[in-house]
């Protein structure tokens, strides 16, 4: 079933589209479902690839193995000590082992839907004689499976087109958390309310403090213009003679 599918998208190649999964790395990207994340099945760079020397299942391809790794390149020399799969994606040598051909590097990666496939990371690889190979590794996702590879080799043969299914747990697109923050509310264009809680207040305190100012400017006016008290002494009449009359008899 498989291999007839990717047979009728080996033949309608043209009708590649891209796809609504956004890249974010080589091996991940975002669509609308949510992430797919190939990075848990990576071997680091330097490091042998997570899929090594896979044999082709394809019609007329058994002569071939191939190796592939998620996100991180990889070198691995042929029997001849000639690394032409040096810092490369996915590899193809001869089951001899004395023949190697990169078929696509990490900064090639491209996110695709193919009809009839589905998610797709498409790769490519320019050789020393300008032989453009191109890799299609269709992800299938299986929320009960880790990760299994399936080779079908080029198809059809002599096309430069190589074909492969990754089924994994991580093909499946996971909700994304990353949230984007809500613009701004657009400016209110109702006129402002004048007599709000904080006007009243300040204009309250305004009006109290007014009034004690008149307060005591008034009782310091009081003051100043209040009458001295007039006092009374009574006579002293120790410190007056008066004359006295005699009176006849």
């Amino acid at each position: 079933m498989f291999y007839t599918i990717l047979v009728i998208s080996a033949a309608v190649v043209t009708d590649v589209v891209q796809s609504q999964c956004t890249p974010l790395t080589s091996c991940s990207c975002r669509s609308p479902q949510g992430v797919v994340d190939l990075s848990p099945l990576v071997q680091h760079f330097g490091q042998s690839p997570r899929f090594k020397d896979v044999a082709s299942s394809g019609p007329g391809q058994q002569n071939y193995v191939y190796s592939y790794n998620p996100c991180f390149s990889f070198t691995e020399a042929d029997t001849t000590g000639t690394q032409i799969c040096n810092n490369v994606a996915i590899c193809q040598l001869t089951r001899t082992m004395d023949k190697s051909y990169s078929l696509g590097t990490q900064s090639s990666a491209e996110f695709v839907t193919v009809p009839g496939s589905g998610l797709t990371i498409v790769y490519k690889a320019t050789s020393v004689l300008h032989n453009i190979r191109v890799s299609h590794v269709s992800l299938v996702c299986d929320p009960n499976t880790e990760a299994s590879f399936t080779a079908l080799g080029e198809l059809p043969s002599g096309s430069m087109q190589y074909y492969f299914k990754l089924t994994s747990k991580y093909a499946c697109p996971v909700p994304d958390t990353t949230t984007t923050p809500a613009p701004p509310p657009p400016p209110s264009t109702a006129t402002p309310a004048i007599w709000t809680i904080e006007t009243m207040t300040i204009i309250e305190g305004g009006i109290l403090l007014c009034v004690i100012v008149l307060v005591v400017m008034a009782v310091l006016i009081y003051k100043k213009k209040k009458p001295a008290a007039v006092s009374f002494a009574p006579p002293d009449y120790d410190s007056h003679v008066y004359p006295v009359k005699k009176i006849i008899p």
